[in-house]
């Protein structure tokens, strides 16, 4: 079963049948919205362009680790998919694997320059 989002936080089916629970951005408070809720202030620009920055670390950390989830389901299921044609076909094995590395090292590209 390919996984699916019903809304951030909930759990969705993974491709091996158990439960996964899935965080978006914007189910993490931002290190910004804690200090205004906690009613601290800031002394200098610099602090507030220091949290800026570890914030936007953060949040690029986590769409990082998105895209690497997706992209492991997606192979997962792209193998998967691969031992089914070798069954059907196996004179098509190079070229399946192929198609599956393909994939794959574009990804791991993607990743790497996100």
């Amino acid at each position: 079963m390919h996984p699916k989002i019903i809304a951030k936080g909930d759990l969705v089916m993974s491709s091996n049948q158990s439960l996964s629970p899935i965080h978006t951005p914007s189910s993490y408070p931002s290190p910004l919205s804690l200090i205004e809720a906690t009613g601290t202030q800031l002394a200098t620009k610099t602090d507030m362009k220091i949290l800026r920055r570890g914030s936007q670390a953060a949040t690029h950390d986590l769409c990082t680790a998105i895209l690497a989830y997706g992209a492991m389901d997606n192979t997962i299921m792209l193998s998967m998919l691969e031992g089914r044609c070798f069954e059907l076909a196996p004179w098509g094995e190079e070229r399946y694997k192929a198609i599956v590395n393909a994939y794959v090292t574009n990804a791991v590209i993607q990743i790497i320059n996100f």
